[in-house]
């Protein structure tokens, strides 16, 4: 199996970098974000090459003399390395004038695949009995960069070494270090400074060095008073003027859903100042929570409505009584068996309805890579490449290892019947 090093890949890009940008003038030379957009992009393939290994597949294409080319796209390198999608395609565009990589577009989802210089990586065979660098025995598709760099890499040490490679699911050097990570002291006898730069196993690269600011003590949490207040001016007393100018919206737009849903469970003598009373009562939903999300608040309480309203008309059926609605009493928020206990109930089927559409995705997956394996012209490696892509744009990680663990759990079910 061929395995990357990663710290012995950086120290073949250090080397290429020094060598490329001697002599040249500022413009025409790479800068220190070509070559922590480089690291990434190795640690990124690393990582693929590594799950294609988990599944059973090659870590190379049909051809034994390629590379696997990593197929990513701006938006992924953009979050690994802190930088907006224009600068990212400048660093890409940069790194191909220099022979570092290959790009070629797909057009699907603005994705590309890159091809690495093998010159710039460190592969090893654990098979052979050779442990040196195997990189030279696959095809280069781009021009040698072996004039700038070494033919053999001095070790390092175990313990940089397992740092580099834990993000990747790839083997990771155990041999025993034969050089001092130690830095050796300067002429005049004096330990140099030693400076925090780049370690592959973060996620932010090195940055400017801010001062940090004391922390500022956040404003208490608005709750309720004890007694629900009687006016509307009371209640509204502590809100800004354009958010006391916002709620009448909203407030109206609930009043006026909850008397139409409940007509059928409404007492036919509310006098008007019930009705003063409830809308006092409904309006402290809104000022005790955060102006900012008013508008999905008001959403929330009309489908809050609804489970209630279905409640109601469940007992009904059961032959059970159902609540006579009393607005200043069901939408005071100090009752927790008023209109506040419908929230438990409306996180439950917000829960059950995202369960519900992640079995849906992974279902369709599953099928999707059933298709294409079943199929003689179909591609699995690529299908499932494409399936990881489109699972973790839509719930990160977790979801594609889900996928993972479902097909895992069918493949095994078959193999035992």
């Amino acid at each position: 199996m061929i395995i990357v090093k990663p710290a012995k890949s950086y120290r073949l890009l250090e080397e290429a970098f020094r060598h490329q940008n001697a002599g040249k003038p500022p413009g025409n030379r790479l800068k220190s974000g070509h070559l922590e957009m480089m690291k990434v992009i190795i640690r990124l393939w690393q990582k693929e090459t590594g799950k294609y290994q988990q599944q059973g597949y090659r870590a190379t294409p049909r051809s034994t003399n390629t590379l696997r080319t990593l197929r990513t796209n701006s938006k992924q390198l953009h979050k690994m390395t802190h930088r907006c999608v224009r600068t990212v395609r400048n660093l890409l565009n940069r790194l191909e004038d220099f022979g570092w990589l290959k790009k070629t577009f797909h057009g699907s989802n603005a994705s590309f695949e890159l091809a690495i210089n093998p010159d710039l990586l460190y592969l090893q065979d654990t098979n052979a009995e050779n442990a040196g660098n195997v990189a030279g025995k696959f095809d280069n598709p781009l021009p040698s960069l072996r004039q700038f760099l070494p033919h053999t890499l001095s070790r390092v040490t175990r313990q940089v070494t397992n740092k580099l490679n834990e993000l990747g699911s790839l083997a990771s050097d155990d041999e025993p270090a034969t050089a001092s990570a130690a830095p050796s002291p300067s002429a005049d006898g004096n330990q140099p400074e030693i400076k925090a730069g780049y370690h592959p196993s973060s996620e932010d690269p090195p940055r400017k060095k801010q001062a940090t600011l004391p922390l500022q003590k956040s404003s208490a949490k608005k709750v309720p008073p004890p007694q629900r207040p009687d006016t509307m001016e009371e209640v509204t007393a502590h809100l800004r003027e354009r958010d006391r100018q916002r709620l009448p919206r909203h407030l109206e737009t609930v009043w006026r859903y909850a008397f139409s849903e409940l007509a059928e469970w409404m007492p036919g003598y509310l006098v008007p100042s019930e009705v003063t009373r409830g809308r006092v009562a409904l309006a402290e939903f809104f000022v005790y929570g955060n102006p900012a999300s008013w508008n999905a608040a008001t959403e929330e309480f009309l489908h809050r409505i609804d489970l209630f309203v279905g409640e109601c008309e469940r007992r009904t059926a059961a032959g059970k009584k159902a609540f006579i609605v009393i607005p200043s009493l069901w939408f005071d928020i100090r009752n927790p068996n008023g209109f506040a206990r419908s929230k438990g109930w409306f996180k439950t089927e917000q829960s059950k309805r995202k369960e519900w559409n992640i079995r849906s995705v992974i279902g369709k997956q599953l099928t999707r890579y059933r298709r294409a394996q079943d199929s003689v012209s179909g591609n699995p490696e690529e299908t499932l490449r494409s399936i990881r892509q489109y699972l973790e744009k839509r719930g990160g990680p977790a979801l594609f290892a889900r996928f993972t663990a479902k097909l895992n759990a069918a493949d095994s079910s078959l193999a035992g019947a």
